[in-house]
């Protein structure tokens, strides 16, 4: 299941017929609503779109839904869609464990990647983290699922999932984006997507850097682990 919150009818409505292709091929019942209040009990999502229009995550009201999101649905990954935003607005996201940040000026193909990358497990913020804040993975809070997390410099000891695993062991070895996105069955935009969550968690600036960062801890023995077979 997937939730579309938005107060605004409109834009909702706006927003169903972009998502509902995606949803469909995800095997996701999308449901929409005004307000998370309005879901039915039981009904848990496996990710939930917030709309947040011009409201910043200081807002009050922002701040009730997802609070209202974390009591209907628990720790179900939480992404916001604002129409703008500002450096404060990711560092609050990051604190609050929200999982990604789609502002409406994205790319739409960027967009799907990004909802598949957290529909898997990882996290999405646009290039507007500022350069080398350390990434924290969001963790659920013991009472209403979204909790402060401290921005800890944990460096390169940060864990990796094991699709990122994949993706740096390949930048080590030298493949291109296009021959990592064959080698791993995934789009071209969903390997830019890891690339750029790596050179944010490492605090580099570019591909090439964190492809030496990969060669390097393989050379050590360190930090590259084989993905888990089923």
């Amino acid at each position: 299941m997937f939730w579309l919150v938005d107060g605004h009818a409109l834009r909702r409505a706006s927003l169903c017929v972009f998502l509902m292709p995606w949803a469909h091929k995800r095997r996701l019942d999308l449901r929409q609503f005004a307000d998370p209040a309005e879901a039915e009990g039981g009904e848990v999502p496996e990710i939930c779109l917030l709309s947040t229009g011009s409201r910043s995550l200081r807002d009050e009201g922002v701040r009730r839904s997802l609070d209202g999101i974390a009591s209907a649905a628990g720790d179900v990954p939480v992404i916001l869609m604002p129409e703008r935003m500002d450096e404060e607005d990711v560092r609050d996201a990051l604190h609050l464990g929200v999982r990604g940040l789609l502002p409406t000026s994205i790319e739409p193909r960027v967009a799907i990647a990004a909802l598949d990358l957290v529909l898997a497990g990882g996290c999405y913020f646009p290039v507007e983290v500022p350069a080398g804040q350390p990434f924290p993975l969001p963790s659920p809070g013991p009472a209403t699922g979204l909790r402060e997390t401290p921005l800890a410099a944990e460096g390169l000891d940060m864990p990796l999932t094991d699709r990122q695993n994949e993706v740096l062991r390949s930048l080590g070895a030298g493949a291109s984006n296009k021959e990592i996105a064959r080698q791993l069955s995934i789009s071209e935009a969903t390997v830019k997507i890891h690339v750029r969550h790596l050179m944010r968690k490492y605090g580099v600036s570019n591909r090439t850097q964190v492809a030496i960062l990969a060669m390097r801890k393989t050379a050590e023995g360190t930090g590259l682990r084989s993905p888990r077979r089923a």
